[in-house]
């Protein structure tokens, strides 16, 4: 452990790894999100290159984009953090530190990291979890640093009549755990609430789902095995079976395919203010 983070045994007690298909689901993701949009929004690529900077991920998982970034940017120094024990904790470069932390306790960090990062918190956290969590990764970025949020939208455009409903029910039950899933409808808002950024960036990015190639097939996976993952608990709120369940995934699987379907990931990157 960091000497940074007071070492919270409850914590790593009571820590549940993600099973084995969702670590898989979220290392795809990665390869998505670098086909979409790029490891690095513009402004930050540029300052990266030439500057030894303190780089902060936010929910790192299995830490796919630190490892990636700590290899090619071996003049900067990256930090992660999960509230589950994924990420490599002995094979990884030195200019990595990763540690097991529950973000909603606090970062134990004040104006520390020239750039801050966090992806696809779409279905973990409340509208009252984003307002603090935002202001949290806001309060660590040194004045002038960049924060960059990624999330995707959960609905899935062109979608069909199997995959609505099965999308349909994914957001009834995460609106019943009070799970904000339109969030991206509202990033802009939490950050600009903070009072110190300024929105710099937005971009939108449409990917396919099961066709056009290799990133198609890795959306297709991502959908699917969503799906799959969430089938123990969706199966019993939408009160069916769990084989009726899978034959309506399977039946999703075609149909997003068939309609050329996408879904949409969204980044947002604000800077800072000088004088905060």
């Amino acid at each position: 452990m960091s000497a940074l983070f007071k070492v919270n045994l409850e914590l790593i007690k009571n820590a549940k790894p993600y099973c084995d298909q969702e670590i898989d689901r979220l290392i795809s993701r990665h390869y998505i999100l670098r086909y979409a949009l790029g490891l690095l929004s513009t402004p930050i690529r540029d300052l990266i290159e030439e500057n030894n900077l303190n780089v902060f991920d936010c929910g790192c998982g299995p830490a796919t984009w630190l490892l990636e970034l700590a290899t090619n940017y071996r003049h900067c120094s990256f930090t992660g953090i999960d509230i589950s024990p994924v990420f490599p904790q002995t094979i990884k470069p030195q200019n990595l530190t990763i540690d097991l932390h529950d973000a909603l306790k606090g970062l134990p960090f004040d104006n520390f990291f020239d750039v801050v990062h966090q992806s696809f918190w779409v279905t973990v956290l409340s509208k009252d979890e984003w307002n603090f969590l935002v202001r949290e990764l806001v309060r660590i970025l040194k004045p002038g640093g960049y924060i960059e949020l990624i999330e995707l939208n959960i609905s899935v455009n062109n979608s069909g009549q199997v995959t609505r409903y099965l999308n349909n029910a994914l957001t009834a039950y995460y609106k019943s755990k009070k799970i904000n899933t339109i969030v991206i409808d509202e990033l802009e808002d939490y950050l600009e609430d903070t009072l110190k950024v300024e929105i710099y960036e937005k971009e939108v990015k449409m990917i396919p789902i099961g066709w056009n190639g290799p990133v198609g097939e890795l959306a297709l996976y991502d959908l699917i095995s969503g799906y799959e993952i969430a089938k123990p608990y969706l199966s019993e709120f939408m009160g069916i079976l769990p084989n009726q369940y899978d034959h309506l995934v399977e039946l999703a699987r075609k149909e997003v395919v068939a309609r050329k379907s996408t879904f949409s990931i969204y980044r947002y990157v604000a800077r800072k203010c000088d004088f905060f």
